[in-house]
């Protein structure tokens, strides 16, 4: 059965590189099986199908041809639906272009301070800060997105940037974060390497790779209307 499956895919490749359209593709292996059987054969149907599978775009849920569009993470997208979209349907990465990205969150998302263009250092401010709650940002700088996230719980706060991109170049970068008491006598830093919004957002808390302060400390710092200020810097690593 394996040496089969091992026919049935050279078969595959071979007609995709060919140009062949992958409904044909099935068409042409089916037959050829069936003739050299001389009957149905269900194990070789159930090969061809599983193997086709792996060619069906999850979009329109035809069969791909060449040049066959990947995400970051590696699933298919056909030539004719890629220019539509946006993220990837499967694990909703991003499938455009960076630039294309930006635009997109311009125009769709430039609500309130959901946006911030930063040089250098700078501080923002959290809307109203209470437990068991979560504000986030879109940074634009160094010519990258990146993605700062804060989230309370009864006792903690976590706060932390990630890099819109892969996991190779997120560790391009890193990020500096000041909190500090309203009466300026404390104040807590921590620097990160960023880590990449493809990663796991609760393991990065779990882990404690992000800044982690008391809410009690947090409510040291927050001003008359429960805003915190954070002092942040988004640099290249070394």
């Amino acid at each position: 059965m394996e040496a089969g499956k091992e026919e049935q895919r050279g078969v595959v490749r071979f007609l995709t590189a060919e140009g062949v359209g992958g409904r044909e593709i099935h068409r042409r292996v089916s037959a050829a099986y069936d003739e050299r059987s001389m009957s149905y054969n269900p194990i070789m149907d159930t090969l061809a199908q599983e193997l086709l599978q792996g060619l069906e775009c999850p979009v329109c849920f035809d069969y791909m041809v060449p040049p066959i569009t990947l995400c970051e993470n590696g699933h298919n997208i056909c030539k004719i639906c890629k220019p539509k979209l946006f993220e990837c349907p499967t694990c909703k990465g991003w499938e455009g272009l960076l630039e294309e990205l930006e635009e997109h969150i311009r125009k769709t998302h430039n609500t309130g301070d959901f946006i911030r263009d930063a040089t250098g250092k700078y501080t923002d401010i959290t809307p109203k800060m209470r437990r068991n709650c979560s504000w986030a940002q879109v940074v634009f700088t160094l010519g990258e997105i990146f993605f700062l996230h804060v989230v309370t719980t009864d006792i903690y706060l976590f706060a932390y940037i990630l890099h819109v991109g892969n996991v190779n170049n997120a560790k391009k970068y890193k990020y500096r974060m000041t909190f500090k008491t309203r009466d300026g006598c404390d104040s807590f830093t921590t620097c990160r390497v960023t880590q990449s919004y493809l990663d796991d957002i609760v393991s990065i808390r779990r882990t404690e790779n992000c800044a982690v302060l008391s809410y009690k400390f947090i409510e040291r710092c927050m001003g008359e209307d429960r805003e915190v200020p954070i002092e942040c810097e988004i640099l290249k690593v070394d």
